[in-house]
This record gives structure tokens, C-alpha cells and sequence, in this order.
């Protein structure tokens, strides 16, 4: 059976696609453009991060048995690793949203998809992904590291690397114009031109 996100791109039939994606949402949209659907033209992967540290591993292993123990366990964590200190303190109504969303969640739903991140690899989908590629990070993101997202962009074949100032690990939600911005200027030139 194909995954739901497939069966999407696959129903729109010639329609031109670009996937989005933020953190986990970016390994998704990896996932269903490597399997080559002819009308995805481009892709588009925030706030993820390309390696395996070890720290990395139990890190996640961590945050899994968290969310297994209820979503208040792992909220304030989570939290603080997915906002900028300026968001935290100048757009509390976003991180309220979220936090409602983080509460209303499933924790062991949650605490699998710890897992699946943990042991989810680009690099196998590398040879694949040889569409334009946006892949953007925040600059104080404290789950998709500077460094490690910048890795991914040089990584993949055709990929252009944007950071996202005063943002954390959801830029599109920190910053949304910024990341607009972004992700409009890099469609105008490899999609809307191509």
C-alpha cells in the first residue's frame, strides 16, 4: 500500500508539486520524492538535519520514553528546544498553540515518531533526490543544528542552503515571512523559470 502523502502527489496526476516539509515533516517529503513521482519538481526540507551522532541516537531514545510517560513529561523540553528565546517571549500566542497541540497529542503516537526520527537516514535516498532542493534552517534551532543542516544541503546533488534569522526549529511558524520569502525566491528560480 502506498503511504497517504504519495497517494496525494499521485492523485494530483500533472500537476507540478514541490514538497514541504519541516523537521520530521522534511523526512516525509524526502521519502516520497526519492520514490521518483514524475510531477514533484522540487523539494523544499526544513529544520532537519544529515548524520548520526551518537548523542543524536539517545538523545531521541530519550525523548521517546518521555512522551511514553504522558506529553506533560516531555512538554517544557520540548518547548524550549523548538522555539527561539524571542519567540518564547514575544509570540506566546504561537508557542500556546503548539503547546495546546503538543497536550492534545497521543503520547505513544509521539513517542514512535521519536523513534522513526531517530532511526530515519537521508543518506540512502541521496542518489534519488537529484531535484532542486531548498533546505533551510533556523539560526537558533536547538533540534536541527546549524551545522547539521547545512550538512544536508551540501549532501544532496542539486541543493541551495538558507538560514532563517531569529528562528528556531519551526521556522515557519517563528518566522514566517522570512520563510516565506525564502522558500518563494528559490520556486521563482527553480521551478517557475524550469
Amino acid at each position: 500500500a502506498k503511504a497517504p502523502v504519495r497517494e496525494f502527489v499521485d492523485a494530483l496526476g500533472g500537476s507540478r508539486v514541490v514538497l514541504v516539509g519541516c523537521s520530521m515533516g522534511s523526512a516525509v517529503a524526502a521519502t516520497v520524492a526519492a520514490a521518483a513521482p514524475p510531477n514533484v519538481k522540487a523539494l523544499v526540507l526544513s529544520n532537519s538535519s544529515f548524520g548520526h551522532p551518537p548523542e543524536r541516537f539517545a538523545a531521541l531514545s530519550k525523548r521517546s520514553t518521555e512522551a511514553e510517560r504522558g506529553m506533560g513529561a516531555m512538554l517544557d523540553n520540548t518547548i524550549k528546544r523548538w522555539f527561539s528565546v524571542d519567540a518564547l517571549v514575544n509570540h506566546a500566542d504561537l508557542v500556546a498553540t503548539v503547546r495546546g497541540w503538543l497536550l492534545a497529542g497521543d503520547p505513544i503516537v509521539h513517542s514512535r515518531g521519536w523513534l522513526a526520527l531517530r532511526d530515519f537516514d537521508y543518506e540512502p535516498l541521496f542518489p534519488a533526490l537529484t531535484l532542486p532542493a531548498l533546505v533551510i534552517g533556523g539560526e537558533h534551532d536547538e533540534a536541527a543544528r546549524p551545522p547539521a543542516v547545512a550538512a544536508l544541503a551540501a549532501a544532496l546533488p542539486d541543493a541551495e542552503h538558507r538560514q532563517i534569522a531569529g528562528a528556531g526549529h519551526l521556522s515557519p511558524f517563528d518566522q514566517p515571512r522570512l520563510y516565506a520569502a525564502a522558500v518563494r525566491d528559490f520556486l521563482q528560480r527553480k521551478v517557475s523559470a524550469g
